[in-house]
Order: C-alpha cells, then structure tokens, then sequence
C-alpha cells in the first residue's frame, strides 16, 4: 500500500517536473540569452524533448508495479539530468561571464524544484540535483578566471543545502505517504470488518449456527422466492418434507448433550449435501426436526429423492466409542397453488404425528389427516370455550381394598359431552397437550376433584383421591402454589391427595420430575404410577422417589387367570413394591377369578366394572352412604 501510495504522488509530480523541464529549455533556447551558441542548441532541445515524451509514456502507460515502473522513472530523470548537464560542456566555448552565471542560476533552480517535485524518490532527488549542479559547479572552480572561481563556491554550496533539503524533504513526504498509506490499510480494514460482520449478522439471522442450515424465517423466505420465481405447471411437483428425528431426547439423555450437538451438526452437513445434489432447501425447525423443500418433474422422481434422502441421513454416526445409525418420521405435504408454505410445513407436521401414531417411516398428508386436522382445531376451539365455562366434568371410579372390600378412595376422571357428543378423554386430553390448554384443563380438574374430595371426606375423612396430573402440570412453576391453594380452601388431609403420573412419563423426564415429585411429597401428598408396565422404570428408580403406589396396567390384569407369566409378573411387581414401601393397585378388575388372584397375591386395592365403572358425584357419595 505504501509503495503505490508512493508511487502514485511521485508520477503526479513527475509530469510537472517533466513540463517545468521543457518550459525552461524552450525558453533557454528560442530566447537572446544564448545569441551566439549556434544552431546546435535546437538539436540538444530536441534531444530533451524526445526523453521528455518518453518519459511522459512510461507514467501513463507502464504496468503500476510500484518497484518496476520506481525504476523507470528514475532511470528517465537520469537521462534528463545527464541531458541537461551536457548543456553548459558543448556550449561553455562561447559562453561569456553574464551567460554562465545565467546557467548556474537556472541550473541550481532547475535543482531546487527538482528536489521539490522529485522528493517522493529520494535517490531520483539526489541524484537529478547532483547531476545537474555539480559537474559544472566544478568546471567553473578550475577555471583560472576568479569571476568563475566564485560561481563555482556558489554552485557548491547550493548543490549541498539542495542534497540536505532534498534528504529533509523527502523524509517528510515518506513520512505523509506511509502515515497516509496506513490510513488507507485502517479503513479498508475497518470496510472490511464491516463487511465480515453485516455477512456474519446476516447468517446469524439466516442461519442455524449449529447445524448452519437456514432458520424457520430464512426457509420460509427462500421457499417463497423460489415459489414466485418458478411458475407452477400441472406437471411440477412441489413436496414439503418435515422429518423428525426419533429417540433423539432419549440419545441426548443417555450420551450427553455434546455428543447430541454432534448428531445435529453432522445431520445438517448431510442436509446441505442433499440440497447442494438436488438444489432442495432444507432448513431445522425445532430441536431435531427439520424442513425441505424440493421441486421435481413427477411422483416418481420424489419417491427416488426419498430413498436418496433416507439412504443419506441414516448412515451411522460416530463419534469416539459412541456410535448410532439414526431413524427419522418424515411428513410430506404436496405443495398446492396458492397454498401458503407455512400451511404446507403444518400439513406436513400433521402427516408426521399421524406417521407415529400409526408407526409408519413415511406418511402423506392426506384427505383422512385433512379431515382428523380440522377435527383437533373443531376441538381446540371448543375445548377452549368449554374450559372459559367449566364444562368439563368428572366421573369417580371407586378403588377398593381388595382384603375388606371397601372403598379406599375414588380416581377422578375429567369427561367431555360437546354438543351431545360424548368425547373421548385419549381424543381431547392429547388434544389440550398438544395446544397448550392441559395445564387450564389440569387446574378445572384438580379444583372440582379436591372439591368433591371434601364432601366425600365429610362422610369418610379416610377415603383419599387420586387426581391425573400431566407432566406438564408439574413442570408449571405456579402448580405447587395452586395445589396448596385449594388443599387450604377445602380443608384436606395432603394425605388424601394422590397425583398420578403415568409410568412412560415418569422415564422421558425423570431427571425434571424428580425434583418436582420431591417437592410435592413435603407437603405430605402422595404420589401414584399409573399405567405400571408399560414403560421400563427400575424398582430402584421408584425407590429413590418414594413413590406411594404402583398401579399395575390393565394388559396384565386382563390374562391373570389364564396366563402364568401375566400372573407371575403380578406376583413379582406386588413382591417388590412391598419391600420398597409401595402399595399395589391392580387396574382393570372385571371378573371375581382376577380378584381371588388378586387375594392370592397380596396386591393392596384394586379399580374395575367388577366393583363399579366410573360414577357422578351424587352415586359417589351414596356408596360411602351405604
């Protein structure tokens, strides 16, 4: 940068030291100041001329290498320099005193200006001054003539204050220059950290920096723009992929959260393979679920991006020791003319739950999904109003001690009539999960369950309730404080409290449930697993939460009497539970045979049509009545 810099101020200069040298020498020569030096002069300007236009030539046509075109000027004021100092030895013959003073002065002033003009090059400074100055400086001081003798001291010394001035003068314009040069270099620098940060803002806004594919935002966008650009023929097929990584909560739990970040960083790697082979574009939604977006000419050519696809993200993965090979659900969506694509991506989503429900790799959005989507949204809409109005209501299913058989308490289950329809609880409980309305729903139901808890304990303050709680109730942070609440409200034994968490749950969020459930049971609350059996929980796992009661699932109960193993898993689970501190609660007790089994067991209590289904609240209390 200096280099040029300097380069560019000694070329700029150049040409004015370059006209300033024809200007004087013209005037030397068509003047009277030299009449009687003859017609040689014209060939000498002439001469001068000549490296003046070559000169000239090199500063505007020579390549810009500062060190090659340096060189060439220099080498061009030499050929000036010498041309000038022959001036005064061809003509010095018929010089008389007033003439050669005349040329010692234009010569030290041809000097001073070239060591104004040429100081950007030191050595093209000196050297022009000492060329021009000198040799005549000396001619004159051996000349026997004291007139001469003194022009000669005088060119002397001139030539020696010009070196010093020159040397001065041009450490200062070095000095500018590189001061100049590197305030240049600071701000393109500073330019080009601007640049490199509006780019790296860019991607941050555009991109994933895990897995560097685009966001939620920057797919949508690019999805769109690619939309617009291309007109949509009958004969285009527009597919919308949602793919969902299975177990990868399980993986980050078990392997670390670091070795998860490398299953995404390397998946995405692979997504931008595929987009780069097929000029998709894929982007990740959601914490291991990802988007794409391809265009193609037929069905069939997708089906062929589907088994690429599926052959590319399910290669194994490796990392140290740790190696998986990765499974996925993919949700596709047929892009529709007119069809927003943030539509497409939630169709999409729809063909992907429908996918796992049915545990299938590959599922279409279909007209059934279609009609199940707008089914779930009819619901949410109406589970809202419903819940604005406490419609919901509950039923009790009385569970009893399976030695007095008497009722040792109720299970509250939430019920749902919509417009005469009775609703299943498995359709709208995972219906409120799924729109954030289960804690709402939670809340109704604990309320009205502690409510009722109350009038039944007025009749017995021994009979306890057993209230479903989600884990996302328990994940609230204003759950503890509403429970209190209402156990205060209603004057209830903590005792007489059992929140039930089912077992599958229990394992997906053991590490933030736990101390949920710790804090829970200060209050002298107890907690329940439900669904016992169909999870894989450890006894020492139940042990070290101190869980209060098993409820053995009904799939065991169903086969007690007819099947050994089902009945020596009863007979296992009852033996463990015991020795832990657990009481058994066998669900599902339809027949007197399941009950003797029972007996012969030891369970604790057992819930089923055979004692009683579900009741209101008015039969509720006639059975403790009775």
């Amino acid at each position: 940068m200096y280099a040029q810099e300097r380069l560019k101020v000694f070329s700029f200069n150049m040409i004015t030291s370059v006209i300033v040298n024809l200007f004087v020498a013209t005037v030397l020569v068509v003047s009277p100041l030299y009449a009687d030096i003859g017609n040689n002069k014209y060939l000498w300007l002439g001469i001068l001329f000549v490296i003046c236009i070559i000169r000239l030539f090199v500063a505007i046509f020579a390549r810009n290498d500062p060190r090659y075109k340096m060189n060439l000027h220099f080498w061009g004021v030499v050929s000036a320099g010498v041309i000038w100092a022959l001036f005064p030895y061809i003509f010095n013959g018929v010089f008389d005193f007033k003439e050669e003073m005349i040329t010692i002065v234009v010569f030290c002033g041809m000097a001073g200006g070239g060591a104004t003009l040429l100081n950007a090059d030191l050595r093209s400074s000196i050297v022009f001054t000492t060329i021009i100055v000198l040799p005549y400086s000396v001619l004159l001081l051996l000349s026997s003539e004291p007139n001469k003798f003194a022009l000669g001291i005088l060119g002397i010394g001139f030539w020696v204050a010009l070196t010093i001035s020159s040397y001065q003068c041009a450490k200062f314009i070095s000095s500018g220059i590189r001061n100049k040069a590197k305030l240049d270099d600071m701000v393109d620098n500073l330019e080009l950290k601007v640049k490199e940060r509006t780019a790296q803002i860019i991607r941050l806004e555009e991109r994933d920096m895990l897995t560097e594919l685009n966001n939620r935002n920057s797919f949508l966008s690019k999805v769109e723009l690619n939309l617009n650009k291309t007109h949509i023929e009958h004969h285009d097929i527009h597919a919308v992929l949602y793919i969902d990584m299975r177990g990868f909560k399980i993986l980050n739990n078990t392997y670390g959260h670091l070795f998860g970040d490398h299953v995404l960083s390397t998946l995405g790697t692979r997504f931008r393979s595929v987009d780069k082979f097929y000029d998709s574009i894929s982007g990740r939604w959601g914490s291991d679920e990802f988007v794409l977006y391809v265009e193609s000419l037929s069905r069939i050519a997708i089906k062929q991006f589907l088994k690429y696809l599926q052959e590319t993200l399910t290669k194994e993965i490796r990392q140290h020791n740790i190696k998986i090979v990765p499974s996925y659900h993919i949700g596709i969506r047929i892009y529709k003319e007119h069809e927003d694509i943030v539509t497409s991506v939630r169709k999409a989503y729809h063909a992907v739950q429908e996918g796992k429900q049915k545990n299938l790799r590959i599922c279409h959005f279909s007209d059934e999904i279609q009609r199940q989507t707008e089914r779930k949204e009819f619901l949410r809409r109406s589970m809202e109003e419903s819940l604005k109005q406490e419609a919901f209501y509950l039923h009790y299913q009385p569970i009893v001690n399976v030695t007095t058989n008497e009722i040792d308490g109720y299970e509250a289950l939430v019920r749902w009539t919509l417009n005469g329809e009775i609703i299943s609880p498995a359709e709208f409980v995972s219906v409120a999960e799924e729109h954030g309305l289960i804690i709402n729903l939670g809340k109704l139901v604990l309320k009205k369950s502690l409510m009722t808890l109350h009038e039944i304990n007025k009749i017995n303050s021994n009979v306890s309730m057993s209230i479903n709680v989600s884990v996302i109730q328990f994940q609230d942070d204003e759950f503890p404080a509403f429970l209190d609440f209402y156990v205060k409200k209603y004057q209830i034994n903590p005792a007489n409290v059992h929140l039930e968490i089912t077992e599958t749950v229990l394992i997906e969020n053991l590490e933030k449930l736990s101390n949920a459930i710790s804090e829970i049971k200060k209050r002298g609350i107890l907690i329940s697993i439900d669904d016992f059996g169909t999870g894989f929980s450890s006894i020492s796992v139940l042990k070290s939460l101190a869980i209060d009661f098993i409820k053995i699932d009904k799939i065991y109960i169903d086969n007690i009497c007819n099947e050994g193993k089902d009945k020596s898993i009863v007979e296992a689970v009852t033996k463990m539970s015991h020795l832990i501190g657990c009481q058994v609660i066998a669900e599902g007790i339809e027949e007197q045979s399941q009950l003797e089994k029972l007996i012969d067991i030891e369970a604790d209590f057992y819930q089923g049509f055979y004692f009683s289904r579900p009741v209101d609240i008015d039969k509720a209390l006639a059975f403790l009545n009775k």
